[in-house]
């Protein structure tokens, strides 16, 4: 044997060995191994026996408010309107639930002074409006809006109250309102007033309140369609986008009136009740008989959240009115909105859609100050 035959000789000796040494010692481990786990399963079994099976730990998801500015005003403006009715519960009344005639006032005074101080150069009309159009009436049903669409008809302006302002081929008020045409447009992207309300200058009422399994034989409309809606509740970003100098119109009368008015007209308050609105939940008021404080609260917190809204995007103008003072609210309305027909005589402030059975009751508020005189 020479010596290369040695040498191979002696490495497979050595792998023999190495294997043998590899082969015992990972035997070892694996009998350890299932050792191990038979101890593991055995404990495991007198766990289950014990204590029964056992479940995975349930993961609790936290649910996330939207952060959306929309949201958070309505949030603000629920929550300051249930600490002015509970700090109001001595009888007094929260400044939601009254007009601010003072703000009004202040705005058409400084109206007046810009108009005064304009160049003498400068082109203009004494019939000309001293703020924005279109006016949007952002106040409730029931405060005056077929007494404000009859103002700005009788002053020769264009628009519609409830109804699209369309005109049928024989010459019939449409039967089409502006609450389901303003909320489809807003679902499908489309601008809002070019949709529904196009060239108009006034609308003083955008809502409808005919919720599912109710219906109107005077508009289109059917039992088995959700035709609730508030535009000046749910759509006041998208009608800014659209008109960001628009005029608003919060009307005010007093709030046992309002909910008198509401209880009487065509069943309204039950159909209120079958609405879901953002500040109100479906089935509110529970009681129809006694609806006082669920109609507060969603009134209140109505005017904080247009008030919010306003301050917010200043390029808006808000006029907030006394539907019982006439005086005063004809006279604001006349100089802000001067008539455009001048054959018309008398005043254009009057007021509509009253029933005999609801009598013009005795104003809650204080006398506000009128434009041009201090209160004494």
């Amino acid at each position: 044997m020479d010596s290369n035959q040695t040498i191979q000789l002696l490495v497979l000796v050595l792998l023999v060995v190495v294997v043998s040494v590899f082969t015992g010692r990972n035997s070892d481990f694996l009998s350890q191994g299932t050792a191990e786990r038979k101890s593991s399963k055995d404990t495991s079994n007198d766990a289950l026996e014990r204590n029964g099976p056992v479940r995975p730990t349930p993961i609790v998801s936290t649910p996330v408010m939207p952060s959306s500015a929309y949201i958070s005003r309505w949030e603000r403006a629920i929550l300051e309107a249930e600490a002015m009715l509970a700090n109001s519960s001595d009888g007094g009344v929260p400044s939601c639930l009254l007009p601010n005639t003072k703000g009004t006032a202040d705005m058409l005074d400084r109206l007046l002074r810009q108009r005064d101080q304009k160049p003498s150069g400068v082109n203009s009309s004494s019939t000309d409006p001293l703020l924005s159009l279109p006016v949007l009436n952002v106040g409730m049903p029931k405060t005056g809006s077929s007494t404000l669409a009859s103002f700005f008809k009788c002053s020769g302006f264009k628009g519609s109250h409830h109804y699209l302002s369309k005109v049928l081929a024989n010459d019939k008020r449409s039967k089409e309102i502006q609450a389901p045409c303003m909320r489809d447009a807003a679902r499908l992207g489309l601008p809002i007033l070019k949709s529904c309300a196009e060239n108009e200058e006034y609308l003083m009422q955008m809502d409808a309140e005919y919720p599912f399994t109710e219906s109107m034989s005077d508009h289109i409309s059917s039992k088995f369609r959700d035709d609730c809606f508030f535009p000046q509740l749910e759509l006041l970003e998208a009608l800014h986008d659209e008109a960001p100098n628009a005029t608003y119109i919060l009307p005010f009368r007093p709030i046992t009136d309002w909910i008198k008015s509401m209880k009487s007209w065509n069943h309204m308050l039950s159909r209120f009740s079958k609405c879901n609105f953002p500040n109100m939940r479906m089935g509110l008021p529970e009681n129809l008989q006694k609806p006082e404080p669920d109609l507060k609260q969603f009134l209140c917190s109505h005017v904080l959240h247009v008030r919010h809204f306003v301050e917010e995007f200043p390029s808006h103008n808000l006029i907030e009115l006394d539907l019982y003072d006439q005086g005063t609210s004809g006279s604001v309305l006349s100089t802000l909105f001067p008539k455009r027909n001048r054959t018309t005589q008398g005043s254009c402030w009057g007021h509509a859609n009253a029933k005999a059975s609801v009598p013009q009751p005795k104003r809650q508020n204080s006398e506000p100050t009128r434009p041009g005189n201090k209160k004494k």
